[in-house]
């Protein structure tokens, strides 16, 4: 099947079948990207950024831009602030001091979420500790944790 381009030409820019159906994305002769009936396949690496060191805190406010954050300070983990990321977000969060990441901790302030944790237990994380979450919406799930 044939396809039109949209912008820039056929080996770095965006076209799209004749059909309408599928949209293709091409940098330097590489097919990128393709969306077909609502399904995104991507074709090249995904870069994720890092986020800036940012200190802990009963609250913790994470900047945009990046999914990965080295925190620092001692100060314990009840929630992370949501403004911002969508259902989906994920976050990687790397400890460089010692603090506890608290469970399901009551009463979240608005634009916060509190932690789902393995085991529904608190975790006390070391230095070079790391914890992956997802946000659903109403909590910051664990993925997954190195101590």
């Amino acid at each position: 099947m044939s396809e039109v381009v949209l912008c820039g030409n056929s080996s770095t820019g965006m076209t799209q079948s004749e059909d309408q159906k599928q949209l293709n994305l091409y940098a330097e002769d590489y097919k990128v990207l393709s969306i077909r009936n609502g399904l995104m396949v991507i074709y090249s690496r995904i870069s994720r950024t890092k986020g800036s060191d940012t200190a802990s805190a009963s609250t913790l406010t994470l900047p945009l831009g990046g999914v990965l954050f080295e925190i620092t300070g001692n100060a314990d983990i009840n929630y992370i602030t949501t403004t911002g990321w969508s259902e989906g977000s994920a976050l990687n969060l790397i400890v460089r001091d010692g603090f506890t990441f608290k469970h399901n901790t009551a009463n979240p302030p608005a634009g916060t979420s509190p932690l789902k944790l393995s085991g529904n237990v608190d975790f006390v994380a070391a230095a070079d500790a790391t914890l992956s979450v997802i946000w659903n919406g109403s909590y910051w799930y664990e993925m997954g944790r190195k101590i």
